[in-house]
């Protein structure tokens, strides 16, 4: 499942702000099967966040909404449906399919396809490198600022010393490797 993503071919390393994991990997299905993304508003599929899912939406002549002509509506119809046969025979779970999106979820791994390790520099600070992308490395400050040591954890920085999220340490490898395009879940190794 991950072999798209991870394997000879993958459409881009990780690199910070990189699209999430799950949207490369549909795309990839998607356009390996000759389903064309729409460019430009021409007619073919996007791809948007529902939550932890994706949700692949129809462009046709310009527009994202159903067309009312039964002719266009048949090739609306068609699409969509294809979306939906496509994405489900390579495994992945059909959330809600309707006539405006297909929304899907990938395939749980059966292991974390993801390997960070924690490294504790001193007393409230860490580093994170994950397993086969030395250059990346981030950082976990303990957030004390007008809360209790703990209750909001740490806050998370990106390799550019930029925040991405605050949490527990499992919240931020997390976050840290959405933020890369690196797939979930994540293993975590002192």
């Amino acid at each position: 499942m991950f072999e798209i993503l991870t394997g000879p071919g993958a459409p881009i390393p990780p690199y910070e702000g990189a699209p999430r994991w799950d949207f490369r990997a549909a795309h990839d299905i998607l356009t390996g099967n000759g389903l064309l993304p729409s460019e430009d508003n021409s007619d073919g599929f996007f791809l948007m966040h529902d939550v932890w899912n994706v949700a692949i939406c129809r462009v046709q002549r310009g527009e994202i909404e159903r067309p009312r002509t039964q002719a266009e509506r048949a090739t609306w119809d068609e699409a969509m449906t294809a979306y939906e046969k496509v994405l489900s025979g390579a495994g992945w779970t059909i959330v809600r399919a309707n006539k405006v999106a297909v929304v899907v979820c990938a395939p749980a791994a059966t292991e974390p396809p993801t390997t960070v390790h924690v490294h504790r520099q001193d007393v409230g600070h860490h580093t994170l490198i994950f397993e086969g992308h030395p250059a990346i490395v981030c950082a976990l400050r303990m957030h004390l600022g007008g809360v209790t040591a703990g209750t909001d954890g740490y806050r998370a920085y990106s390799h550019t010393d930029r925040l991405i999220t605050s949490g527990d340490i499992p919240e931020c490898a997390r976050a840290l490797a959405l933020h890369y395009g690196l797939p979930v879940p994540v293993q975590i190794r002192s």
